[in-house]
Protein backbone atom coordinates (compact mmCIF):
# COMPACT_ATOMS: atom_id res chain seq x y z
CA UNK A 1 0.00 0.00 0.00
CA UNK A 2 2.88 2.43 -0.41
CA UNK A 3 4.95 4.18 2.20
CA UNK A 4 8.57 3.89 3.17
CA UNK A 5 10.67 1.12 4.63
CA UNK A 6 12.95 2.23 7.44
CA UNK A 7 16.60 1.21 7.36
CA UNK A 8 17.29 2.45 10.91
CA UNK A 9 15.32 2.30 14.14
CA UNK A 10 12.56 4.94 14.59
CA UNK A 11 14.53 6.73 17.31
CA UNK A 12 17.24 7.55 14.74
CA UNK A 13 14.92 9.54 12.46
CA UNK A 14 13.96 13.08 13.38
CA UNK A 15 10.90 14.82 12.00
CA UNK A 16 13.23 17.60 10.82
CA UNK A 17 15.42 15.25 8.78
CA UNK A 18 12.38 13.61 7.21
CA UNK A 19 10.83 16.95 6.26
CA UNK A 20 14.10 18.19 4.76
CA UNK A 21 14.39 15.01 2.67
CA UNK A 22 10.79 15.13 1.46
CA UNK A 23 10.08 18.87 1.32
CA UNK A 24 13.49 20.48 0.92
CA UNK A 25 14.49 23.48 2.96
CA UNK A 26 12.48 24.43 6.04
CA UNK A 27 13.77 28.01 5.91
CA UNK A 28 11.05 30.63 6.45
CA UNK A 29 12.60 32.94 3.81
CA UNK A 30 14.47 32.12 0.61
CA UNK A 31 17.67 33.93 1.59
CA UNK A 32 18.24 31.30 4.31
CA UNK A 33 17.70 28.30 2.06
CA UNK A 34 21.26 27.91 0.85
CA UNK A 35 23.90 26.44 3.17
CA UNK A 36 26.22 29.42 2.79
CA UNK A 37 23.36 31.85 3.57
CA UNK A 38 24.80 34.49 1.25
CA UNK A 39 22.12 34.30 -1.40
CA UNK A 40 20.78 37.85 -1.00
CA UNK A 41 22.70 40.96 -1.88
CA UNK A 42 20.74 42.94 0.73
CA UNK A 43 21.63 40.73 3.71
CA UNK A 44 24.09 43.29 5.08
CA UNK A 45 21.37 45.90 5.51
CA UNK A 46 18.34 43.66 6.15
CA UNK A 47 16.67 44.68 9.41
CA UNK A 48 14.52 41.55 9.59
CA UNK A 49 17.24 38.97 8.92
CA UNK A 50 18.00 38.34 12.62
CA UNK A 51 14.31 37.63 13.21
CA UNK A 52 14.18 35.16 10.29
CA UNK A 53 17.38 33.46 11.46
CA UNK A 54 15.89 33.10 14.93
CA UNK A 55 12.70 31.60 13.53
CA UNK A 56 14.71 29.26 11.33
CA UNK A 57 16.68 28.09 14.40
CA UNK A 58 13.49 27.56 16.41
CA UNK A 59 11.87 25.53 13.63
CA UNK A 60 14.92 23.35 13.05
CA UNK A 61 15.69 22.81 16.74
CA UNK A 62 12.08 21.90 17.50
CA UNK A 63 11.68 19.45 14.61
CA UNK A 64 15.15 17.96 15.08
CA UNK A 65 14.24 17.00 18.65
CA UNK A 66 11.19 14.92 17.74
CA UNK A 67 11.81 11.38 16.49
CA UNK A 68 9.55 8.89 14.80
CA UNK A 69 9.73 6.86 18.01
CA UNK A 70 8.44 9.88 19.96
CA UNK A 71 5.49 10.28 17.60
CA UNK A 72 4.72 6.57 17.75
CA UNK A 73 4.78 6.59 21.57
CA UNK A 74 2.55 9.69 21.69
CA UNK A 75 0.09 8.14 19.27
CA UNK A 76 -0.03 4.88 21.22
CA UNK A 77 -0.67 6.69 24.52
CA UNK A 78 -3.44 8.76 22.90
CA UNK A 79 -5.22 5.57 21.83
CA UNK A 80 -5.20 4.09 25.34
Amino acid sequence: GGGYKLTKSPDQYTVGSILRLTEGSLAPVSCLESPDALSCERMDCCRTLPMWRGLDNLINNYLDNITLADRSEEHTSELQ
